[in-house]
């Protein structure tokens, strides 16, 4: 099937295009960009004017349970819907359900979500096991069953020593490490951004500096 995608507004960082530009389409690849290949009659023409034309998103922390209450038909459901909305994969990160610690886990995601029609899914390991920030994860196995980076969830590393040893781990694996940086002390009793709002609500607030007393040690730890 060949389509002619006209007038759109394409942008490609990978080769530097931010502009208005057709977009030929032959069997769901690009044959060509802003002239037809020879020989190219559409079979369907899409006007693009005042609407995007990119690469697919990707979410790179999409939370899903595979529980009983949500089987693995939920989130392939989810996965074709995304890919409806111009997101072409989801990261599944490792604070799930089950935890992802372990090679098993990411068997079961790969065997059951599997399927041309919706978002590629990947899984992204703990960093720790079972996120406790105590003990490091099997980091190896993890990649060797295909996890495409590790974190430690919404969960903090208290313990500096095990975040540099972790993040040691991943760097001799090449794999990308995701934190999510925030002082659990600081952030312990509060439910939102602290300020005048939270005070007038009367809510725990959670002040600027619990992200970033957090970035700085992680910097330093790259550094």
């Amino acid at each position: 099937m060949n389509i002619a995608i006209q007038h759109g507004h394409l942008i490609d960082p990978a080769q530097q295009r931010d502009g208005i530009h057709d977009v030929f389409i032959s069997d769901g690849h690009i044959a060509a960009i802003d002239t037809a290949p020879d020989g190219f009659i559409a079979d369907r023409t899409i006007d693009a004017k005042g609407l995007l034309v990119c690469p697919g998103f990707i979410n790179i922390s999409n939370h899903f349970s595979l529980t009983e209450a949500q089987p693995v038909a939920s989130l392939l459901s989810e996965a074709k819907a995304a890919i409806c909305n111009g997101i072409t994969a989801l990261c599944l990160p490792p604070d799930s359900k089950p935890i992802i610690d372990s090679p098993a886990a990411i068997d079961l995601i790969h065997a059951q979500t599997q399927d041309d029609r919706s978002a590629r899914i990947y899984a992204v390991g703990a960093l720790t096991k079972q996120l406790q920030g105590e003990q490091l994860s099997e980091m190896l196995a993890l990649q060797t069953a295909g996890c495409v980076g590790v974190s430690n969830g919404r969960q903090t590393i208290k313990d500096t020593l095990v975040l540099r040893r972790a993040m040691e781990y991943a760097a001799s694996l090449g794999l990308t490490v995701f934190l999510h940086p925030s002082d659990p002390w600081l952030q312990s009793q509060g439910c939102m951004h602290e300020g005048t709002v939270s005070t007038r609500l009367g809510l725990g607030g959670i002040p600027d500096a619990a992200e970033t007393i957090a970035i700085a040690r992680d910097i330093a730890l790259i550094a």
